[in-house]
């Protein structure tokens, strides 16, 4: 036996055509399971690996999907939220076959570079786009590109695009309402980023609750920050 297994010495072992092997090995449907079985525990006798490369060129497919986030790789590990994000991601492509492509914002100028890079040097299938914001460049990338992309949080001006988003402006409409009924006047908002259409929803449920309630919006009380927890310190400890 070759040091080296191929799809041709699968199929002979496992008593089925190369088709099938391709077709398990892709996590294709049109297999028995007991067919399926046969040819896994093949693979799994001889240790089989299959090459990535080749069957991406032959294929033209990368098997990769790239996660563009608007933040630094050192900021990201220490938020809970990403990192169950990240880990979700993570296992529903690794349970189709897929590798994750993790691009960050070191800085501004690299970010863009490299979500430009990701979009046309054709090294991803498909996009998750973290954290979108007004008109935004990334996703102007990927959908000239002709990449699949997914936004999470709501695409502004991107109406072809899928998203998945929470009741932002709604979440802070109720929250505003429930302090306001409890006989609070002066609440603070604190806010993401002026730019993020997350930040502009709750921003809008938050005046939509003080003018239902008979309450003036106070400018002063609506703080800007990063969505971290440096700022939301800071911006606190103006206040108190």
């Amino acid at each position: 036996m070759k040091s080296k297994l191929t799809i041709q010495e699968i199929a002979r072992l496992a008593g089925v055509s190369k088709a099938t092997v391709s077709r398990v090995l892709n996590g294709r449907p049109g297999v028995s399971p007991a067919t399926r079985r046969k040819v896994e525990e093949v693979i799994s006798r001889y240790s089989y690996t299959p090459n990535l490369v080749a069957r991406g060129l032959s294929l033209k497919k990368t098997g990769s999907v790239g996660l563009v986030v608007a933040h630094t790789a050192e900021r990201l590990s220490s938020h809970l939220f990403f990192i169950e994000f990240l880990r979700g991601i993570n296992e529903v492509l690794d349970e189709r076959g897929f590798r994750l492509v993790l691009a960050t914002a070191e800085s501004e100028d690299r970010y863009e570079t490299s979500c430009r890079a990701m979009a046309q040097g054709g090294v991803v299938d498909g996009a998750v786009v973290l954290g979108v914001r007004r008109n935004d460049k990334r996703l102007r990338y990927f959908v000239k590109a002709g990449i699949p992309t997914v936004a999470v949080g709501r695409p502004l001006g991107f109406p072809g695009i899928d998203y998945v988003d929470a009741d932002n402006e709604g979440g802070a409409r109720v929250a505003t309402e429930y302090l306001l009924r409890l006989g609070h006047e002066q609440i603070l908002f604190l806010n993401g980023p002026r730019d993020h259409n997350a930040s502009l929803a709750r921003e809008k449920g938050y005046r939509r609750a003080l003018k239902a309630l008979g309450h003036k919006v106070d400018e002063g009380l609506i703080v800007y920050g990063d969505f971290s927890f440096e700022s939301g310190y800071e911006a606190v400890r103006r206040f108190l």
